[in-house]
């Protein structure tokens, strides 16, 4: 990694002051233009075993024939009403907003800014974030202003407020920033981590936990196979015993994050209690099986049926959650899928297990999507009844957090 004289804290501070929510909106004409695109890339994946691999491959490279990042991302929006087996984009997000920042480092505030809501898991604010800081060494001085400045970074602001799933999102960023900046030192990075807040709804440091070791597990790209290239586990033992080096709580993040290892295994449902099997109970062994069923539903496609077999074959207390975990996955994903969500609620009603799934949507559809704005609205139309639509109006689901659910 490069080294540089400074850092620009003061950059990073105003994080929180430049993202904006604003999405462009595109008329017909337009979209017919970008709809060529779209085209194209479809029949040149079309012949691909696995076409959505090529999507994430081939999109990018529009951005090399003149097509802006905002563009790029309606040509995935195009596809992905075409092909419903690409909704899970978060990775395309990461290299779109990476390639727009790389042009110039110094300007990826205004990327963050044009990232689109409710599209690809919030992929484009990692990866604009991502790419900015990547090859930066802080001076020791720096280092310590931003240890005391590092909690505050994802705060609301008078320029921005944060919905609870973008704040998660920008705190799990601040975990892979964490890894660049201290150069994959794990427990460095763990300790900037510990100095998030905790809230009656989420314990932000473990969403910052989850990107550190995510960065160990999930490496992106050449640059950062090289940086965590000295510590990356290499096989399913490896990684239980890197995990036993740290205490509980890190433990536990980074047995949930080693799931490349094990994905074989989590595809079904003794295999979630094996791999969840090695965490502490309560609340840990809860996340764990939230953090599975995630993985899951987008390697299996969005597929109902499969995950449905999954959820019934869980032991009966658990399946309420694994219902009401996967369609919240489905609301993270994209905003299309918030009727897919309540589809699976409706399920999981049939095997008798609905009453966690819809509080667990009341709680999702809080974090997604401000109270008393039209986005908000139009979520709750989607509970079963007027009573659950009225409890949604009422934004029941703010007074819930994860240690509920």
């Amino acid at each position: 990694m490069k080294t540089k004289p400074t850092l620009a804290l003061a950059t990073i501070l105003l994080f929180v002051g430049f993202i904006s929510v604003s999405y462009m909106y595109f008329s017909f004409e337009y979209q017919n233009d970008v709809g060529r695109y779209a085209v194209s890339v479809m029949e040149k994946c079309s012949a691909e075993p696995y076409p959505p691999s090529c999507y994430d491959r081939e999109i990018p490279k529009l951005m090399d024939q003149g097509l802006s990042m905002e563009d790029a991302f309606v040509v995935t929006s195009l596809i992905q009403k075409q092909d419903s087996r690409y909704y899970y984009c978060h990775v395309l997000g990461h290299n779109l907003s990476a390639r727009e920042a790389a042009k110039d480092p110094s300007d990826w505030l205004s990327v963050l800014g044009r990232c689109p809501v409710g599209q690809c898991s919030n992929g484009c604010l990692h990866g604009a974030f991502q790419e900015r800081f990547r090859d930066e060494v802080v001076p020791e001085n720096d280092y310590r202003t931003l240890i005391q400045q590092f909690p505050t970074i994802c705060d609301d602001s008078a320029l921005r407020t944060f919905t609870g799933q973008e704040r998660s999102s920008c705190y799990h960023a601040l975990g892979h920033l964490a890894m660049y900046i201290n150069q994959a030192d794990v427990d460095r990075s763990l300790a900037l981590c510990d100095t998030l807040p905790e809230t009656r709804t989420f314990d932000y440091s473990l969403t910052c936990y989850d990107a550190v070791f995510m960065q160990v597990y999930q490496p992106l790209d050449p640059e950062d196979i090289a940086l965590v290239q000295d510590i990356a586990p290499t096989s399913p033992e490896e990684a239980r015993n890197f995990c036993d080096l740290f205490p509980s709580v890190a433990r536990g993040a980074c047995n949930r994050e080693a799931w490349p290892f094990f994905l074989e295994e989590i595809k079904t449902a003794e295999g979630i209690v094996a791999f969840c099997s090695v965490q502490e109970p309560g609340y840990s062994t809860r996340r764990c099986y939230g953090h599975a069923l995630n993985v899951l539903t987008a390697h299996f496609e969005f597929d109902e049926m499969r995950l449905e077999a999954v959820c019934s074959a869980l032991p009966k207390e658990r399946q309420g959650q694994c219902y009401g975990d996967i369609a919240a996955r489905f609301i993270e994903i994209d905003d299309a899928f918030i009727s897919r969500a309540s589809g699976f609620c409706r399920k999981a009603d049939t095997a008798g297990v609905g009453e966690p799934c819809w509080t667990e949507l009341l709680f999702y559809v809080s974090l997604n999507a401000e109270a008393g704005t039209e986005r908000f609205a139009t979520f709750c139309q989607v509970f079963p009844s007027e009573e659950w639509i009225a409890r949604c109006l009422m934004n029941e689901g703010a007074a819930l957090s994860t240690y509920d659910i």
